[in-house]
């Protein structure tokens, strides 16, 4: 497969918490909250390990928790692609950051940018 990366990625393990909203089997709408970990990330996107197998273009909002920051970024994603990892019932999973009001979007785009020296 090609490389679409846009943006320099910066490797980390940091953690990160997926908020995930689906119709449940009533009809009604479930919440389910899972925690996996950063591979890597950019301005625009994250890699991570999931042992959860989420449909590609599912919505999620992100919490990103990043201990050189010292703090929380809260993210529009959507899920572009997931592929199995080599651990049995884990995955890669590769998210697009997008812009929102209620979201963490700048100081993310900063805390990125300063891997690069710019």
């Amino acid at each position: 497969m090609a490389e679409q990366r846009r943006d320099p990625r910066n490797a980390a393990y940091e953690d990160v918490f997926l908020e995930l909203v689906a119709e449940g089997a009533a009809g009604d709408m479930v919440q389910k909250v899972v925690s996996c970990k950063v591979v890597d990330f950019s301005v625009s996107g994250v890699k991570l390990f999931v042992d959860y197998p989420i449909p590609v273009g599912t919505i999620v909002n992100m919490c990103v928790v990043m201990a050189g920051a010292e703090r929380r970024f809260n993210l529009i994603t959507e899920l572009r692609w997931i592929r199995d990892a080599s651990d049995p019932g884990w995955f890669f999973a590769g998210f697009e950051i997008y812009e929102g009001e209620m979201t963490d979007c700048d100081a993310w785009y900063q805390f990125t940018r300063q891997f690069h020296g710019e």
